[in-house]
């Protein structure tokens, strides 16, 4: 008697997993030296995939599953026991996509970062160097040169009155045109690279608006032209919740809470992720950081350890004491690296990654993520699967 395949025909996973199925077939039936497994050639995605003739476990041949590049595999399995006819079921598995969590705050992290504060019905947006730029000045900064695009729905349209420069220095700002000021300022001597606000921009928000997007683009300082940001500014802190499954949360940025809810969750580093994200039930031991997402949008294709090498990052699997000051000094033993260090008296967990990937040359960026209630991390619980670099 042929075997019985009694495996399902249709499944969902994760992103960020490599094995994706499991054949089981029953050959109880007549006497049996065991069943081998096998994929139907040309079925499919079966090209892609491989599997294990003894234990029917279908791997992808290689990277891992990403619900924005494949969101299902189609294939066919074969189960024989190499007496009786060969059995065959054809496999549908779906790839969950993730859950997003992103709230006001950052939607394009680039080289300024604008903050709001409001004062008896004025708001004020102030615009400094954002804090993973700071280590790139230590001898201060000369000039800055940027636009700020605005709606004048949410600001109404600002003026040269409306514009101050904290920092002081020789400056102007053009406000011919409604929704954006062109600005320019000079320093001599060079200013501190953290001064809290370099340019103010004062309004009165029209009545009912609570939140404000703002762009900061044409971004010039010293010689160096950097990225444009996107912020929205305002408004509560959106909460998420999961459920009791495993899951994956992607961190987009802003100020959010996400509480994963039972299994074992991944929560996913990305570009945005920055410093107001909030874990509530993060389970160490459990649950993990995934940061292999921001290490390819930086261009990163593969990691190792040891020698630095070009678009290679590798882990640092022992954080030193003093890694803030070596984060913020851009110190060369950072070089290609990536890591994280919790500290709980703040539950604040800080991940960091060299952001150039070019051997010899070290620009620290830096992720905050808050761990509510948790009283410990280790780095066990952070990954970055290489199998995700895929090219």
């Amino acid at each position: 008697t042929a075997p019985t395949i009694t495996s399902v025909a249709s499944a969902t996973v994760l992103n960020y997993q490599s094995v994706i199925y499991t054949v089981v077939a029953d050959d109880s039936a007549d006497v049996s030296s065991g069943v081998s497994y096998s994929l139907e050639a040309g079925v499919g995605d079966a090209g892609t995939l491989s599997i294990d003739s003894s234990t029917g476990v279908v791997s992808l041949a290689s990277g891992v599953t990403s619900n924005a590049d494949k969101s299902s595999f189609t294939f066919t399995v074969l189960a024989s026991d190499g007496i009786n006819a060969t059995a065959s079921r054809s496999v549908t598995i779906s790839v969950d996509a993730p859950t997003d969590v992103s709230g006001p705050g950052v939607v394009a992290l680039g080289g300024l970062k604008p903050s709001l504060t409001v004062a008896d019905g004025v708001s004020t947006l102030s615009v400094a160097l954002d804090p993973s730029q700071v280590g790139n000045y230590s001898s201060g900064i000369e000039n800055v040169d940027f636009t700020l695009v605005y709606n004048v729905s949410e600001m109404g349209t600002l003026t040269d009155s409306d514009v101050s420069y904290p920092a002081g220095g020789i400056a102007s700002a053009n406000t011919g045109t409604a929704g954006q000021v062109g600005v320019a300022v000079i320093w001599f001597p060079a200013a501190d690279a953290d001064v809290a606000s370099i340019t103010d921009f004062t309004y009165t928000a029209p009545e009912g608006v609570t939140t404000t997007t703002v762009s900061l683009t044409g971004v010039i300082v010293g010689a160096n032209d950097l990225a444009s940001s996107t912020y929205t500014l305002g408004g509560d802190t959106v909460v998420v919740a999961g459920t009791a499954s495993d899951e994956v949360f992607h961190l987009s940025g802003g100020a959010a809470s996400v509480t994963g809810g039972g299994g074992a969750d991944t929560f996913v580093v990305t570009v945005n992720t920055g410093t107001t994200m909030t874990i509530s039930d993060f389970e160490a031991g459990v649950d993990s950081i995934e940061m292999s997402g921001l290490a390819i949008a930086l261009g990163y294709t593969s990691t190792q350890s040891g020698s630095v090498t070009d678009l290679v990052v590798s882990e640092l699997t022992t954080v030193p004491s003093d890694i803030a000051s070596l984060i913020t000094g851009n110190d060369s033993s950072l070089d290609n690296s990536f890591g994280a260090y919790f500290d709980d008296t703040s539950a604040k967990l800080t991940l960091f990654i060299d952001s150039s990937t070019s051997a010899g040359t070290v620009t620290m960026a830096t992720m905050e993520i808050t761990l509510t209630d948790e009283t410990g991390f280790s780095l066990d619980d952070l990954d970055i699967t290489s199998a995700a670099f895929i090219a």
